[in-house]
């Protein structure tokens, strides 16, 4: 589904893992679970005699997630801007979702003044595109 999305000229972002290699002409980059952070992290709290929380929460700030690589059609001024941004996100000045944001049928997902940072649980609700993204979620 992914080299056919690349074969008709669309755009891949990966999620989860690198998936550059599924698309590697159409690949533009994806999030990534980093595993290198969180279990030793685990292993630590277990070793202090902590218990591992059942919902643990984290993005790019916390080193729970990472960025792909970027394919070969990210320009060098969107690859400076991204990491501009990732540098934003660590620091905490810069958050991803704020609205106003419609659903790629129109409908508001994101209201004017409410900002969604990338460890909010309300974003698990997510069953949307967002607008001008092609596609269907089921």
């Amino acid at each position: 589904m992914v080299e056919n999305a690349a074969r008709r000229g669309a755009m891949v972002c990966g999620y989860h893992v690198n998936q550059s290699t599924l698309a590697p002409q159409a690949y533009l980059t994806g999030a990534e679970w980093n595993w290198e952070v969180l279990y030793p992290r685990f292993v630590k709290m277990l070793a202090a005699g902590e218990a591992i929380p059942n919902f643990y929460r984290g993005g790019l700030k916390e080193g729970l997630v990472k960025v792909s690589p970027y394919g070969p059609l990210v320009s060098e001024a969107a690859r400076k801007a991204c990491r501009r941004h990732q540098g934003e996100t660590h620091g905490g000045t810069y958050t991803i979702f704020k609205g106003p944001l419609s659903d790629n049928k129109g409908n508001p997902v994101i209201t004017a003044g409410t900002e969604r940072g990338s460890t909010d649980v309300e974003l698990e609700k997510m069953n949307y595109l967002i607008e001008g993204v092609i596609g269907a979620t089921s």
